[in-house]
């Protein structure tokens, strides 16, 4: 840990810092997002910006409907824009101690000179969902299914533009 501003960073906390901040694939990223929020049309997703279930025990959020009183006061949250939904997915898989998986398979990918796909860290997410290895399933399956493991070498940090072609059952002949 930094002890003063002008203190060093040393390896160790480069490392760590490396670990923390990094991708999440966009097939992963559009698999949970589908998941989450019934492929955008959840009452959650429609009005309030969430797309990916998180909840929260601040008055910030939306009450299921059918909340489950044993598990508190809890809320889904709720966000100004769907861009904010994902900066606080993706911090939540990047900093939560339940998917420290999650980020020692990537770090454990990068190391190796290998593709971070969605596919290898959703087999990391059992504890994103009360439906444990079944929801990983589900996103593996909704990942294989759509083709999404292709979008997961697109850079978009470039600011060009994006064209994403349909395959499959919805390309055109």
């Amino acid at each position: 840990m930094i002890s003063s501003e002008n203190a060093e960073i040393g390896p160790d906390e480069i490392a760590r810092l490396k670990r923390l901040v990094d991708v999440i694939p966009a097939s992963l990223v559009l698999a949970q997002a589908a998941i989450e929020s019934g492929w955008g049309t959840s009452r959650f997703a429609t009005e309030a910006n969430a797309l990916f279930g998180q909840w929260t025990w601040e008055d910030d959020g939306m009450v299921p409907s059918e909340q489950r009183g044993e598990l508190g006061d809890y809320r889904i949250k709720s966000f100004p824009t769907t861009l904010y939904s994902v900066a606080a997915y993706m911090l939540n898989l990047n900093s939560h101690a339940a998917y420290s998986g999650l980020r020692d398979r990537r770090g454990g990918l990068r190391e190796a000179g290998q593709t971070v796909s969605g596919l290898e860290l959703a087999a990391t997410l059992t504890a994103y969902s009360e439906r444990g290895q079944a929801y990983v399933d589900e996103l593996s399956g909704l990942i294989n299914g759509n083709g999404l493991s292709n979008l997961d070498e697109a850079d978009l940090s470039r600011g060009g533009l994006v064209v994403i072609k349909p395959f499959g059952a919805w390309a055109q002949p």
